[in-house]
C-alpha cells in the first residue's frame, strides 16, 4: 500500500511477500495479529518514523484527499531474497521483478 502524495517520493504503509496463493482474503488485523506470520509471509519496514514492519494505516494530513494505491501481485517464484523488516521499496523491486500479474486499486483518503 502506497501513497504517491506523500511529500518526497511517497509513502509506503505497507508491503508483504509470500502470501500463498491460496489465501482468496486476510482477516481484519493481519498484520498486527500475527495472521500473516504463521501463513510464512515477510512484512516490509513501512516509512512511519518508528520504522516498523508491517501495516501503518492512512493519515493524510488536513486539505486534499492522497490516494492509496494497493497492488497484488501474481509471482513465477516463491523463493524472494526478502526478509522481515527491510524496507519496502526493497520488496517493490525484488516482487516487481518476479511479477508475472497483477491487479491494482486505488482508494482516495482525506480528512
Amino acid at each position: 500500500m502506497f501513497d504517491p502524495d506523500a511529500p518526497g517520493r511517497g509513502w509506503w504503509h505497507w508491503a508483504v511477500a509470500g502470501i500463498p496463493a491460496t489465501v482468496v482474503s486476510l482477516p481484519e488485523n493481519a498484520s498486527a495479529s500475527g495472521f500473516l506470520k504463521k501463513l510464512g509471509a515477510v512484512e516490509a519496514r513501512n516509512d512511519f518514523d518508528f520504522d516498523v514492519d508491517g501495516y501503518g494505516g492512512p493519515c493524510p494530513p488536513p486539505g486534499k484527499p492522497h490516494r492509496y494505491v494497493i497492488t497484488v501481485y501474481a509471482l513465477n517464484t516463491a523463493d524472494l531474497r526478502l526478509a522481515q523488516g527491510r524496507p519496502a521499496l526493497m520488496f517493490d523491486h525484488e516482487i516487481g521483478t518476479a511479477a508475472i500479474g497483477s491487479a491494482k486499486i486505488v482508494v482516495n483518503y482525506g480528512r
